[in-house]
């Protein structure tokens, strides 16, 4: 094993062990529980100790290969922003360009700088989560959105554009195809061409297991006047807002509308969002990557509502738009309200594509399940599900996602 797949193997470790945001963890950890300054070193056994707290184990003879490709003086250190440079990798241009677009939304006069101000006038707080719930003001939501990209180590309140690039740079590297990275950002940021052709697939579903119509339609024309009436309903509208059309048994379909946490969870959003539309085309197990067609395959009264196994359709199964499985990516909000909308899965980082929305509050589930959504129209509708549910979690009636998409 070379040194640049041994680089390689960690940065999986880390990102297995740690999360999305698992490089800047990892970096932070150096720099202020080991109490390494930015620009020093360490020695190979301080290094090796601060990988092995945070869960990433290396062989003797692993170590010994890191060592030999950063002790660049043969002093027996390490420089840890040096190693943190490797395993984060680098952006390719393309990916470099659609942050440099983000930044510049953000730093809107061009300062090549974004503070507080600059945040407020791109970012709405007030539908936030823990806003909604009480939690935390309006400010301090503001405040923690622009600490997300501020220095790790040496944090002022003031976002560079080199801070930008190296957090995107290290959710880079948890993503392999670039047009997920792409739809990744322009959603979050509402930038032109977000949820844009860009990663559609070019074909029509073909026929494996269920219909699934080709659900694919441009930016413009998914910004329905439904969505308008959303969007004066909730005010801007710069998170996604996506529906799905539930049948009970044969009643007619009901919408369900949803909005997405894409502010603050831009990864596990986007993975929701183009299960909606069914853009990605086929997965990995030769199953439309789409929700259309699915059944509501447990209800737990007093609890949840689940579906989306796009695999078997039946809560054995599931895959993500990033393959089988994606990790954690924040806890940041809360299971503590009914109606929020969060990842099903089997352990940590084992989102894939089933999710559940509450029907009565769940923060024992805080830290355990990714919350990105919420429920704003008719959770009534979720709630006439619950009649059919059962202690086991079987439905005790047919309950189909006969329709699912984007409203803007």
């Amino acid at each position: 094993m070379d040194t640049e797949q041994l680089v390689s193997k960690v940065r999986r470790a880390i990102i297995n062990r740690l999360g999305t945001n698992g490089i800047r963890s990892l970096a932070l950890h150096y720099h202020s529980t080991m109490g390494c300054e930015v620009g020093s070193q360490l020695t190979g056994d301080e290094f090796f100790e601060g990988l092995k707290k945070s869960g990433i184990l290396l062989t003797p003879q692993e170590q010994v290969r890191l060592l030999e490709a950063f002790d660049r003086n043969g002093d027996g250190g390490i420089s840890v922003d040096e190693f943190m440079r490797a395993i984060r990798g680098c952006m390719n241009p393309a990916r470099a360009a659609v942050v440099d677009e983000a930044f510049a939304a953000l730093d809107v006069n061009g300062s090549g700088a974004a503070d507080l101000a600059d945040v407020q006038g791109r970012y709405d707080p007030s539908r936030h989560p823990q806003v909604l719930q009480g939690n935390k003001t309006m400010q301090q939501v503001l405040q923690e959105f622009l600490a997300m990209f501020d220095s790790q180590t040496n944090p002022d309140g003031v976002v560079t554009r080199e801070e930008f690039h190296d957090y995107y740079t290290g959710l880079s590297a948890t993503i392999d195809a670039d047009a997920m990275f792409d739809a990744m950002v322009r959603n979050a940021w509402v930038l032109d061409g977000a949820s844009n052709t860009s990663a559609r697939r070019a074909d029509a579903n073909p026929i494996v297991g269920r219909p699934v119509v080709n659900k694919y339609q441009t930016a413009a024309k998914r910004c329905t006047d439904t969505g308008k009436v959303y969007s004066q309903q909730y005010g801007d509208v710069t998170n996604p807002l996506v529906y799905l059309d539930v049948a009970i048994d044969t009643a007619p379909p009901q919408r369900i509308v949803i909005e997405l946490f894409a502010d603050i969870l831009p990864k596990t959003c986007e993975n929701f969002r183009a299960l909606c539309t069914g853009e990605r085309g086929i997965g990995l197990q030769n199953q439309p990557l789409c929700y259309q067609g699915l059944r509501v395959h447990r209800i737990v009264p007093g609890f949840c509502v689940q579906a989306g196994d796009v695999v078997f359709n039946n809560g054995k199964g599931g895959e993500s738009i990033y393959g089988k499985t994606f990790d954690d990516e924040s806890f940041a909000v809360s299971l503590s309200k009914p109606g929020l909308v969060a990842m099903a899965n089997q352990g940590p980082n084992t989102n894939q594509s089933q999710f559940f929305i509450l029907l009565k509050e769940a923060q024992y589930l805080d830290g355990r399940h990714v919350a990105f959504g919420r429920v704003v129209e008719n959770f009534e509708w979720v709630k006439e599900m619950e009649k059919y549910g059962s202690d086991q979690g079987a439905p005790l009636k047919e309950i189909v996602i006969v329709d699912c998409g984007q409203l803007c």
